[in-house]
């Protein structure tokens, strides 16, 4: 299988010296059945910018005297065998394989800021047939989700999009991966393939695209403005995880609730086994950083609260010990923050509720808390360390003024009772509620209060 790697810069204009992006200055035109560009492009097959074209600063004889270098190469697709370079955009759509359209202003002049034409042509090819937010297919083709990723995963020397990272550190890597879902699939399953895989049946990663940093914040900025209010959803995985899995499993969660901002995955290099959590328990602790800095990024292209954190399990201790990291170096952000899920947390129950909960209730960030006393892995995690988890909920769920405690004890779901929001009907309804509405407790048909000495948390309505 092909992976395609895609590098967007910006340039400098040969004319007024200015760094730019790559941009249309009308729109890509239907013409006999196929897709092509119209009007002038600067930094694509002549490097000048469109002010400087459009007024006349230099000649096409001076624009095509610019370094073939500096001026066409767009994307490079790395192929088994070699480098294949992408020089004109007919060409770059042509690699992507989809007819995309840009619309500016009925024809009229885009201004010389606007978005990355390899930005917006990759954006159109990963939404290809949007039906819902990031969702494609027909009830006889699998379905396609596409999933903005960033990982600090070291790559391996591989074109399979399922083993390309691996359970080594590396460096940052930005992408997009699209999920492949059956025809058939249903709320709250994983169709997971037990040996050959099958689109047909099986819940499938297909594709990755690696982009720069840059590229990666342009499709997220423009994802989230697709739907005003929504903003971007970042969810962090759990112990016991690949790549690949996890990937699937973000997938099937943004497909089940059918969530209409951009989804993003952050990666950590867990070791993907269970016999695996002390590496992981090192791993989490060594990406909190890498997190930190994405968190940042993507806090500073979102409006106010509009962006969702969701971690799961360890990986709900390593999102908190990032956020803590974001509010100690840019306290200024924690505006953006709408929302901060945790979804069965494997952290220290009285830290948390001793240093966690008042740093994120003083920030003023909404949080969120899913426990059960059915966790059997958080059960064991308690063991191990030699204190009760925050997601234990033994004996009883953890009641903190500002947390919004949710029991999810005892509702459907898989034997260790540790993956709730992927398996259990109930929770993936209520979380559709929560990321899509922001809609408080009270207001959540499926739950109830249940008031204590502590306070008031919330169970599902039997």
């Amino acid at each position: 299988m092909q992976r395609t790697v895609v590098k967007i810069n910006e340039a400098r204009c040969i004319g007024c010296g200015e760094r730019v992006s790559a941009c249309p200055q009308g729109a890509l035109e239907m013409v006999g059945g196929k897709a092509r560009l119209a009007g002038d492009l600067f930094c694509d097959g002549l490097g000048t910018c469109t002010r400087c074209c459009h007024c006349g600063a230099i000649s096409r004889e001076e624009r095509e005297a610019a370094p073939y270098d500096e001026r066409r190469v767009m994307a490079e697709r790395v192929v088994p065998g070699g480098m294949v370079r992408i020089a004109a955009h007919l060409e770059y759509l042509k690699m992507l394989g989809k007819s995309c359209f840009l619309v500016a202003n009925q024809g009229k002049y885009m201004g010389y800021h606007a978005v990355t034409v390899g930005v917006t042509v990759l954006f159109g090819y990963l939404l290809q047939g949007c039906a819902s937010g990031l969702q494609a297919g027909s009830p006889e083709r699998p379905r396609e989700v596409t999933v903005m990723v960033a990982t600090d995963r070291a790559a391996r020397d591989t074109d399979e999009p399922d083993r390309f990272f691996g359970s080594e550190r590396g460096g940052m890597r930005f992408g997009a991966c699209r999920v492949s879902l059956p025809p058939d699939h249903e709320l709250a399953e994983i169709e997971s393939p037990f040996y050959a895989d099958d689109a047909a049946e099986h819940l499938l990663l297909t594709d990755i695209v690696l982009l720069e940093e840059q590229a990666f914040s342009s499709l997220v900025a423009a994802g989230s403005g697709l739907f005003p209010g929504q903003g971007s959803f970042l969810y962090v995985h759990g112990f016991n995880m690949s790549f690949s899995k996890a990937v699937r499993y973000m997938g099937q969660l943004t497909a089940d609730l059918d969530y209409r901002g951009c989804p993003v995955l952050f990666s950590w290099p867990s070791k993907g086994k269970v016999t695996g959590y002390d590496h992981d328990e090192g791993a989490q602790l060594a990406s909190q950083q890498n997190l930190a800095g994405l968190l940042g990024l993507l806090a500073s292209r979102c409006a106010e609260r509009e962006l969702s954190l969701l971690g799961h399990s360890m990986g709900g201790r390593l999102l908190v010990g990032a956020v803590q990291q974001l509010l100690e170096r840019q306290p200024g952000l924690a505006s953006k923050i709408g929302l901060l899920i945790l979804v069965a947390p494997d952290i220290d129950s009285d830290r948390f509720a001793r240093e966690v909960a008042p740093a994120l209730r003083e920030a003023g960030i909404r949080v969120v808390l899913y426990a059960s006393k059915g966790d059997r892995a958080l059960r064991v995690s308690g063991r191990l360390h030699g204190a009760p988890r925050a997601g234990a909920a033994r004996p009883r769920p953890l009641v903190l003024p500002g947390i919004e405690t949710i029991d999810a004890d005892g509702i459907d779901g898989e034997f260790f009772g540790h993956t709730y929001h992927h398996r259990s009907r109930d929770v993936i309804s209520d979380l559709y509620y929560l990321l899509n509405f922001g809609l408080g407790p009270d207001c959540r048909f499926s739950l109830e209060p249940v008031d204590t000495t502590d306070g008031r948390y919330w169970r599902f309505r039997e």
